[in-house]
């Protein structure tokens, strides 16, 4: 009768001792976005996060017995509610040393890159940001895409960059021949991919790669214990090691990233794709 009474009262307890996340991410499509799409305003109510990332901890949260509301926001907000520990987490993230200060960082997730477009038919490349000069060079900002070719620009002392408000608007004045003769975009490999399609964008030549980056998830430090987070991370690459999340991954045609330990390197585009 004890045994059996100590197992009911288990039970009862278990589900209460499910964490509860909110975790927040931005319109960043093809990696997170609201659920119906559109474009989140800077004084919107939240929505509901949909996308590969949103699948992902969705998965995670389920096996782990967890209920996480994933939520879109303007970015601003979301990392603002994030960093300040009013909400559990964000995604999709880069890790930085500055994001550590805030959150404990998971596995990557996804592998992407830094790239350079321009219009077919150009003969401009990039290797080394020497390349760049007399290149005029528009994108979105200001924002981690803005501050790196801020950083490749300063670098060669050569080339200017014009920040616009969107990523879709860099994409059509580089259309529109709007960045002159010796015009480039600087963009998301993936994100101007996406837009492509979505936009019914005529297509564009990728003109060489500056960086690989990877993102992935963050949890509170003041929200989420050491234990927590371990367990989640661990999930997630349960979900690496059987396929989940390359599954996941291959539907909205992005790269998973290896697991722990290994190189990351972005596979070469395919310029029209």
């Amino acid at each position: 009768m004890r045994r059996w009474l100590g197992g009911f009262l288990m039970c009862l307890a278990g589900p209460l001792l499910a964490a509860e996340w909110t975790l927040v991410t931005q319109n960043f499509p093809p990696f997170s976005y609201p659920q119906g799409a559109g474009v989140v305003a800077a004084n919107a109510p939240m929505a509901k996060a949909g996308g590969p990332f949103a699948e992902i901890i969705e998965l995670a949260c389920k096996r782990l017995g967890h209920q996480c509301q994933l939520q879109v926001l303007p970015w601003r907000r979301a990392l603002d509610l994030a960093e300040t520990g009013k909400v559990d987490g964000a995604f999709a993230l880069l890790g930085t040393p500055e994001r550590e200060r805030y959150f404990r960082l998971t596995r990557v997730l996804v592998v992407t890159r830094y790239s350079f477009f321009t219009l077919p038919g150009k003969t401009f490349d990039y290797r080394q940001p020497a390349d760049l000069k007399g290149m005029h060079v528009g994108v979105y900002g200001p924002s981690g895409t803005s501050l790196t070719l801020e950083a490749l620009l300063q670098r060669a002392a050569a080339g200017t960059l014009e920040l616009e408000t969107d990523n879709p608007r860099v994409l059509r004045k580089l259309l529109a021949g709007r960045y002159g003769e010796h015009g480039a975009a600087f963009m998301n490999y993936d994100v101007a991919r996406h837009l492509q399609r979505d936009l019914a964008l005529p297509a564009l030549r990728e003109a060489g790669t500056a960086q690989v980056i990877a993102y992935g998830i963050g949890l509170s430090r003041t929200r989420v214990s050491e234990a927590d987070f371990q367990a989640f991370d661990n999930m997630l690459g349960e979900l690496q090691r059987d396929g989940s999340l390359a599954q996941i991954l291959r539907r909205h045609r992005l790269q998973a990233a290896p697991e722990v330990g290994q190189p990351i390197a972005a596979e070469p585009g395919v310029s029209g794709s």
